[in-house]
Order: structure tokens, then sequence, then C-alpha cells
């Protein structure tokens, strides 16, 4: 049996890149949207902290799923931040993926099947597609986790992806398809730990031409919790496009940080963030806006490093800078 080409590239690329558009900010001299009256105060206390929530949390959404998830049914530069930097979560969902379809490889139309997990559980990946050979309205991929215990902890939830719209042939670009992500529970514990992510979203793929791809991800609400402290992530979009000849990635994001231990900022993207292959992003500015005008800005100095910046009263001009390895901010 065979898992179809086209499923595998719209299930790999939406859990290994994010994109999500409208995000995007004003790269000249304009300066940023003033905070809503209900956001929190970025001050000397918090302000180190509500940048790295901001930077991990969006980036947990970008690579929710290890890149070749799909292996050889994808094209060869899909874009993931680097192994090391990813989260333990971020890490047990890729490889229960992709120890599920690296068994399959491949289904027909329609196919259920269980994958044994290496030290416990397994992993059911079901694929639902009407029409051998092309995307259709409806068709559906999904992957429940049922007690997975690999090296990285137990994992347990489901990711289901449903089309819901189609235009062209994926497999043959200029094409465009949008799909539903629900993101069901997905924990993984770890001793005394649980990481959990829970939340839904749209995304739409789409490529121009072979040499492109761009993935949008937008959604109202997704969750995670690490330990005692809940993050939702608002009205969000993330938006990546990747030149897949030359290897080179534009991001750009933004929506509504909350977090119950450090309260509740917007973000966007000042300067589009831009890198090249696995790496972090080597030029661009995140922005995240606090209430009276405090601000906090994020600005990639290299693939490598990055500086945050802090203003604590408000009048644009910055009063702490900090530099540090994105590893650091965003690991």
């Amino acid at each position: 049996m065979r898992i179809h080409r086209s499923a595998l590239l719209i299930l790999a690329a939406v859990l290994q890149t994010a994109c999500g558009g409208g995000g995007g900010g004003d790269s000249g001299s304009n300066p940023p949207p003033p905070p809503p009256p209900t956001g929190d105060t970025i001050t000397s206390t918090n302000g180190q902290s509500v940048a790295t929530g901001v930077v991990t949390s969006t980036l947990f959404v970008k690579d929710l799923g290890l890149p070749d998830v799909a292996g050889p049914f994808v094209p060869t530069a899909v874009m993931g931040r680097p192994e090391q930097a990813k989260t333990a979560l971020n890490v047990a969902i890729g490889e229960g993926m992709r120890r599920g379809i690296t068994a399959l490889r491949g289904i027909e139309t329609t196919s259920e099947d269980t994958i044994d997990c290496s030290l416990g559980g397994a992993i059911t990946i079901t694929t639902n597609i009407a029409t051998d050979g092309t995307l259709t309205v409806g068709d559906v991929v999904s992957a429940v986790f049922d007690a997975c215990i690999e090296s990285d902890g137990t994992l347990n939830g489901a990711v289901d992806l449903t089309v819901n719209a189609v235009t062209g042939d994926v497999s043959n670009p200029p094409f465009s398809a949008g799909l539903d992500v629900s993101i069901d529970q997905v924990s993984l514990e770890q001793g005394d730990s649980l990481t959990s992510a829970n939340g839904a979203l749209g995304a739409t793929i789409s490529s121009d031409t072979p040499e492109d791809l761009e993935l949008v991800l937008a959604g109202t609400e997704l969750a995670t919790s690490v330990g005692d402290d809940t993050i939702v992530l608002r009205d969000f979009t993330i938006d990546e496009v990747d030149d897949l000849s030359g290897g080179g990635y534009t991001l750009v994001v933004s929506g509504t940080f909350e977090s119950a231990a450090l309260g509740t900022y917007d973000f966007d993207t000042a300067t589009t963030l831009t890198g090249s292959g696995g790496d972090f992003p080597s030029a661009g500015e995140l922005v995240i806006h606090g209430a009276s005008d405090t601000s906090a800005h994020v600005i990639a100095l290299d693939d490598t490093n990055v500086r945050v910046e802090l203003d604590t009263n408000g009048d644009g001009a910055a009063d702490e800078s900090t530099d540090m390895t994105w590893a650091d901010i965003g690991g």
C-alpha cells in the first residue's frame, strides 16, 4: 500500500514549516502601531522573558513537526530550525510522524495502519483521499499517538489535516491548497514534566513555480502548556516563502501572545525576517508591543546572534540592549 504523494507533501509542509500571512510590518520609517489598551507593560524585569516567550511560541508553531517528515516525497528545501534548537515536543511529534510514514511508504486512496513505537505504545496513521492521483476537498490525513513511548518521552493526542480548497495540481505548480489543521491535546510526558499543544488553525500552501513554496498558517487560538505556564497565541499569522532553488526564505509573523505568567502583548514584523536553509533568520526585526508605548525589539544580527532592545518608558528609544544567540532566545 502507498501513501499518496500529494497528501504527504501537504502533511509534511504544514507540520514542518510555518507560514502565516497578513502579519507583515512596515520596513520603512513609519513607527509600529500602538499596543492595545489591554496590553501589559514591558519592563526591565520582564522584557527579556517576554521576548523569549514570543519567539519560542511562534517558532514552536513554525516547527510543529521536523523537516523530512515525508522524506523523498517533499521538495528539497522546505525550511525548519536547526535540530538543536527545537523543543522536545517538536522532536517527539516529528519522530512519530517520520516513523509512521517511513513504515507505511504509501497507501491507496483509503488506509489505516498502526505502527508500534520503539519503547511501547503506537501511532495510527489514517489517510482518506477521494481520488488517487489528486487532492479533493474533504481529503483527510491524520495521526493518532496512543501512549507512544520514544527516547524523548510519552506522546499522546492527534493531528488531523482536512483539505478545504484546491486549485491546480499540487504536484505541478502553479497550485494552491487550503487545509483545516486540528491539534487535539498533543502532549509529551517526560518524567515529572508535561508539555502540550491544543488548538486549530487554517493553512494555505501554494507554489507559483517549481522553485518556490509558500505556507500561510493563521489561527484564532492555539494553546501550549509547559509546566505551570499556559501560553496562548491569538489571531496569529505566520507566513514563510521558501526559495527551493537558492535555499533562502522570508518570514513574517504577527498576533497576540498571552501568558499566564507574563501577561498579554501584541507582536508583528517590523522588517521581514530572512534567512537561508534551516538556519535562524540572519536579518529582520520582530516588535512586541506593551502598554504605555513600551516595547521589545528582537533584531537579527546574523543566523547565530540576535539583539533584544527594550523601550521601558515608551519614548521610542532603547533603554536597554542585550546581545545573545538565537539558541538562547528561541531554543
